[in-house]
């Protein structure tokens, strides 16, 4: 049984080694065209065969998930401090001047709607921006309800009120009790919200709406849509075996250091 549970939890962990390998490591220029190398099937010197132009598939996979990666974590990042900051500041005013709590909930409901905007017209002009808002203003709207509720609920906490008279100031009730009690919970939604959004912006590509300049997963399965029926079946394979695989792996990833991390003290 020992030997079983190990594995459980330490296989995703060398899964993910392999993952992080794979994205830093490529073996060939994923730039680099050639026409004698068109269209290769799968080899010792291209693991994932080439493309159209002679380009490695492997290493333009591999930049591909990485550039995605990079996209989707930094829109939660951002979408997740804003939401954070301003489930806080409403919890906090909510709490001194609920006049005002319908007010300020209805312009914190228009954020996602006016990234949006800006998206669409960053998507209009090429501009790489677009993407970022459009991913951001998606986990912002996951993210809101998610954590208004969690923090309003450690700010309901016996111990704030107590705090509170004996004059703690709000950065300390922040650090002490609403950190400890939130974040934990927060950063597991947190692991689930960022393997969606890697989806969404393969989606993205894979619908046509979102051609880069650089190779994105989405936009290499949408290119090679049509690969299997001509016989270049690598072309739609490789990319789409590792997006269900990258998504996988992060659903079933724990994330070991959340116990403990947040006791108080």
């Amino acid at each position: 049984m020992k030997i079983i549970t190990h594995i459980r939890y330490f296989l995703p962990l060398v899964l993910l080694l392999v993952l992080v390998l794979f994205i830093i490591w490529q073996p060939h220029d994923p730039y680099a065209v050639s026409t004698e190398k068109s269209l290769q099937a799968p080899s010792i010197n291209n693991w994932f065969g080439t493309d159209r132009l002679g380009r490695d598939l492997y290493s333009r996979t591999g930049l591909a998930l990485r550039r995605s990666i990079i996209l989707a974590g930094s829109a939660e990042i951002a979408s997740f401090i804003t939401a954070f900051c301003l489930a806080v500041i409403f919890s906090i005013m909510l709490r001194r001047h609920a006049n005002t709590a319908a007010f300020i909930r209805l312009i914190i409901r228009l954020l996602p709607p006016l990234l949006f905007l800006f998206a669409i017209a960053a998507w209009a002009r090429q501009n790489t921006l677009g993407p970022f808002l459009g991913l951001t203003a998606l986990s912002f709207c996951f993210a809101w309800p998610i954590f208004n509720a969690e923090i309003e609920q450690s700010l309901n906490q016996s111990c704030v009120e107590g705090a509170t008279a004996l004059g703690a100031t709000p950065s300390y009730i922040l650090r002490r009790i609403v950190a400890p009690h939130s974040l934990p919970r927060l950063l597991k939604y947190a692991k689930l919200d960022f393997a969606s959004l890697i989806a969404f912006e393969a989606f993205l590509g894979m619908s046509g709406l979102n051609h880069p300049p650089h190779p994105a997963l989405g936009s290499l399965i949408f290119d090679s849509r049509y690969s299997i029926l001509s016989g270049q079946s690598w072309l739609f394979i490789y990319p789409s075996l590792i997006l269900a695989f990258t998504l996988f792996l992060l659903t079933i990833i724990k994330i070991f250091p959340l116990k403990g991390n947040f006791k108080r003290r």
